[in-house]
């Protein structure tokens, strides 16, 4: 399912008129789209499907290197060339001209877009959502936490900014209290990278409190996001 909301077309002159703005999805990377594939059920085991979309993955590069392109079910891949040639003598010049490997949607994609259910929403400008927490140390994800080591946090809209001294990324234990990440090695967006805190052992709680509005000018409150998920630190 997909959710999207109606904002105001601030591109035509009308008035009345809305777009259409498709809501935050999340973005399935290598290791998300393998789990998937182990949550389907397979004989094979996650190295044996890592193993087979990177030899794809290097295949498509070396056909593309040579010249070729791909025709699959899920897309199809092509050349083009930009910039502007000064007459039938002239060549092709890194500094003027671009070469494009151009993608487009296979048969497949093209019947799954007809499928797709959609759901209207009420237009939230400064929405955030967390996906995934990654305990970098342990490899795993929305599970465990190790302090004095990485957790990778992803999502949408995470980014932490503002003056407020609330603002930032907490650690919240079952008893209340909040412990605040003094380091935050990776701030964008899509993914939060920070030191874990020294933390007791016990069940914790991510929250993150931001300024954050997603375009440049910063929200004059704090909004905050509590991720659902309860990760352990023995």
């Amino acid at each position: 399912m997909v959710e999207y909301s109606l904002t105001e077309n601030t591109l035509t002159s009308a008035k009345g008129d809305f777009r259409a703005q498709i809501n935050d999805v999340r973005s399935y990377d290598k290791e998300a789209l393998i789990n998937r594939i182990l949550q389907r059920g397979t004989m094979l085991t996650r190295t044996d499907i890592m193993a087979v979309i990177n030899a794809v993955e290097e295949t498509v590069v070396d056909i593309h290197k040579e010249g070729g392109t791909v025709t699959l079910p899920l897309f199809s891949t092509g050349f083009s060339i930009t910039g502007v040639f000064t007459g039938a003598d002239d060549s092709y010049e890194p500094g003027r001209h671009r070469l494009n490997i151009t993608v487009q949607k296979g048969k497949l994609l093209k019947r799954t877009q007809q499928e797709i259910h959609l759901q209207k929403v009420d237009f939230n400008p400064a929405q955030a959502h967390i996906y995934r927490v990654t305990d970098v140390v342990s490899g795993t994800d929305n599970d465990k936490l190790t302090p004095g080591g990485v957790v990778k946090i992803s999502g949408t809209r995470l980014k932490i900014s503002g003056k407020d001294t609330k603002v930032g990324l907490w650690f919240v234990a079952a008893n209340g209290t909040e412990t605040k990440a003094d380091h935050l090695v990776r701030n964008m967006p899509s993914e939060l990278t920070a030191i874990i805190p020294s933390l007791a052992a016990g069940k914790y709680h991510i929250k993150l409190v931001t300024q954050y509005s997603g375009g440049t000018k910063e929200l004059k409150t704090t909004k905050s996001l509590t991720y659902d998920m309860e990760l352990t630190v023995s």
